[in-house]
């Protein structure tokens, strides 16, 4: 099982919920703000990452400790099915990848 990944500000990347986030909010801002360039000044990056690391992680930390309270549904033909059926969830999550 692969691990949820939050992201950290000293090792961004792409492929973690924080560079997700930092990736939708530029394609929403620039379609919200056509004529305002997001600003791209060190400070302003490193501010805009720190915020999309805490949520992230905030976000993840919770969810973890929450994990017993995550149920599952089973579908069938648009309709939920009752019945005896049960799932059991595993949920991990770290701050980077691992060996990073």
């Amino acid at each position: 099982m692969g691990k949820l990944i939050s992201g950290t500000v000293d090792a961004f990347s792409t492929d973690t919920l924080a560079g997700r986030m930092d990736e939708a909010f530029v394609q929403i801002w620039n379609t919200r703000k056509p004529d305002i360039a997001l600003p791209t000044d060190a400070e302003a990056v490193n501010d805009r990452r720190m915020l999309f690391v805490a949520v992230a992680q905030g976000m993840l930390t919770y969810l973890h400790a929450h994990r017993s309270d995550l149920g599952t549904t089973e579908e069938q033909a648009g309709s939920i099915v009752n019945s005896e059926h049960e799932h059991q969830l595993s949920f991990d999550w770290a701050k980077t990848e691992i060996g990073s």
